[in-house]
């Protein structure tokens, strides 16, 4: 019994006097977050040293407890600080300091501000916790660790992902996961929307909710684990945003960029030293691995002196061609500058010919525009073909100077306003088919156009002069008929000018007998009326006659009477 005693609790000091075998514990914050290894809680080495007999008569020693230290991770959350941390955890506030120190390789803003703390970091603080050495049993003892072989983790139920699982975890990149998570958060919002809630933050609960009620599984959420020393936050619009230690928003460039980096270092090979049980395998593949190394430089040898070898021949062949291409290269430059050279002469005298047709015709439509603007000289009327607007304002003044009031019936303008009715009275149109005609009629001339094209095509020298002569007989017509409804508003206009001034000499003499009265004497109040109204009224006419005869100025403008 004392042999057995003595046995543990010399084995118990040995485990404790290992650091391997404090015990790590994993953060309580995150209950989704995967564990990628397990700490030995034993010495394997100490399981295989040989225990000395003690004396029978050894007394027995009552075990002390065993101070150590734990790691806690504490996931900050909205409200906490680092004395509030430090008191849950350490017992004491004022303790805030350990925690800094333990954390400010991570987050190095702890040292310049304690004070700023951000949700969903991660701090790791140094615990004190006090362990019992083991009972020592009465009957029978087992060595803690059995010869050559490791202890098994222990996992407690419903705590951890088996390693299958999580090597089957879909591989996404950040910004995948930003999105995938993004999306579940979205639909959980909407499903809120009824009860008038929102998820504000991402911490345990929300996550826990959203996995609970099927928005994201398990698995889904362990491969949306942001990258090692980053965090996910909500911003102020419910948009989720990757954060580093300086607590600043990385970009898509800058996810891109990590996600290339993690994928490198995962490219990268591991080297472990060979143990002495697998060192001879080890030897033997160096040594395969050095000979199919030489076998392959040799070859690459072989190949590179055949492929210079071919370069040399395909150089050889590719000079000759060069040379053969740059001769046809050469005559086809020269055929090339021949046929430009050519062209160049053509297009030039086509440009010639074309610029002395177009001189021709430009001289020859000179000239019958000078015998078109004669004609309309003869005839008496301004030319209108290309100023229809100032022609219908001046058709508008006439009817505006012989109307009669609202229902006083048409003008004699009428015809010459409704061109779509009357289009033989449309002054500006007969003026164009004059001009043109006398154009067609010199081009005849010009080509001497003696007959018809197939005998009842085209004009010839007779039938344009003939068209010239119809369309001035059509313009003078209606030229005619317009004078009548010019000379009428010309009449009108000496009629309202002999009124304006007859009104005006009549207001002033009505103006002057007013102005002999006394006017506040009520016992001239008829007579002030009377002749008040009567001023009024002739100067409503004048004013009515001097608008009319405005309308006239305009028409006299436009039609040069």
């Amino acid at each position: 019994m004392k042999r057995s005693g003595l046995f543990l609790s010399l084995l118990l000091a040995l485990i404790l006097s290992n650091p391997a075998a404090e015990p790590v514990m994993a953060s309580t914050a995150d209950p989704f977050s995967v564990q990628s290894g397990t700490n030995a809680a034993v010495n394997q080495n100490a399981a295989k040293e040989e225990v000395p007999e003690a004396p029978a008569e050894a007394p027995k020693e009552e075990a002390k407890p065993q101070t150590v230290k734990e790691i806690a991770k504490h996931t900050v959350q909205s409200g906490d600080s680092l004395w509030r941390i430090a008191q849950k955890l350490l017992g004491d506030g004022n303790r805030y300091r350990e925690i800094i120190e333990a954390n400010k390789a991570k987050y190095p803003s702890l040292e310049k501000n304690p004070d700023l703390i951000f949700a969903g970091w991660v701090l790791e603080v140094p615990v004190e916790k006090e362990v019992k050495p083991a009972e020592e049993k009465p009957k029978e003892t087992k060595p803690a660790v059995e010869e050559n072989k490791k202890p098994e983790p222990k996992v407690e139920k419903d705590t951890a992902v088996s390693a299958d699982k999580v090597k089957n975890l879909p591989q996404w990149s950040t910004e995948e996961k930003i999105k995938k998570l993004q999306s579940a958060l979205d639909s959980a919002n909407r499903a809120l929307l009824a009860q008038k809630k929102r998820i504000a933050d991402l911490n345990e609960q929300t996550v826990r909710f959203l996995i609970d009620n099927k928005f994201m599984t398990e698995e889904e959420w362990m491969a949306m684990n942001p990258p090692e020393g980053y965090t996910y936050r909500l911003n102020r619009v419910g948009k989720i945003e990757l954060v580093g230690n300086d607590n600043k928003p990385l970009t898509n460039a800058d996810m891109a960029a990590l996600d290339k980096k993690a994928k490198e270092s995962a490219k990268a090979p591991e080297t472990k030293p060979a143990t002495d049980k697998n060192q001879s395998d080890a030897d033997a593949k160096a040594k395969q691995e050095a000979h199919d190394k030489a076998i392959k430089e040799a070859k690459a040898k072989a190949e590179a002196e055949k492929a210079a070898k071919e370069k040399a021949e395909k150089d050889k062949n590719d000079k000759t061609a060069a040379e053969k291409i740059a001769a046809e290269k050469a005559a086809k430059e020269k055929a090339d500058a021949d046929k430009a050279a050519a062209d160049k002469a053509a297009a030039d005298k086509a440009a010639k010919e074309k610029a002395d047709a177009e001189k021709a015709a430009a001289e020859a439509e000179k000239v019958a525009e000078t015998r078109y603007q004669k004609m309309l000289g003869e005839i008496g009327i301004p030319d209108l073909a290309d100023k229809r607007n100032d022609y219908y304002k001046g058709i508008k003044n006439g009817s505006d100077l012989l109307s009669k009031g609202f229902f006083g019936g048409t003008t004699p303008f009428y015809k010459f306003v409704n061109s779509m009715d009357y289009p033989e009275y449309d002054i500006p149109s007969l003026q164009r088919d004059l001009r043109e005609a006398q154009k067609n009629y010199e081009k005849a001339i010009d080509k001497n156009k003696t007959n018809r094209i197939l005998g009842i095509f085209g004009d010839t020298i007779e039938s344009a002069g003939k068209k010239v002569e119809q369309s001035r007989a059509r313009l003078e017509k209606a030229w005619g008929e317009l004078g009548k409804a010019l000379d009428e508003s010309k009449a009108k206009a000496k009629e309202l000018e002999g009124n304006v001034s007859g009104n005006k000499a009549k207001a002033a003499a009505a103006q002057k007998d007013l102005d002999k009265l006394d006017k506040y004497d009520s016992k001239n109040a008829g007579e002030v009326q009377r002749l008040s109204k009567e001023i009024k009224d002739i100067n409503e006419k004048i004013s009515d006659d001097e608008k009319k005869l405005n309308n006239y100025k305009e028409l006299k403008s436009v039609f040069k009477i």
